[in-house]
């Protein structure tokens, strides 16, 4: 009767709060994360290196936290200019 419980408190928390849980099972690699914690811009909200910005994009994000993003939500679609390859500085 507890496991039973248990499970439905499980299945309620999961509707409310989506498979947030699964974080804590994935294997955090410290050295890797404080590698890349010193290249984090916490005002643009993206990795700051030599020559380049890097921002994950919202497909990568679901991939991340294991929520995969709908092919119906398009959070933003870029229609403008894309900057010409001749203008990037070479690394």
């Amino acid at each position: 009767m507890e496991e039973i419980d248990e499970q439905e408190d499980r299945d309620a928390f999961n509707r409310r709060y989506g498979r947030i849980l699964d974080l804590l099972a994935i294997r955090v690699k410290t050295k890797s994360l404080s590698a890349l914690a010193q290249f984090w811009n916490t005002d643009l909200r993206c990795f700051e290196l030599p020559n380049l910005d890097m921002v994950p994009t919202i497909e990568e994000y679901g991939l991340m936290v294991r929520l995969p993003v709908k092919e119906k939500e398009v959070v933003y679609q870029y229609k403008g200019r894309y900057v010409d390859e001749k203008k990037i500085p070479n690394s």
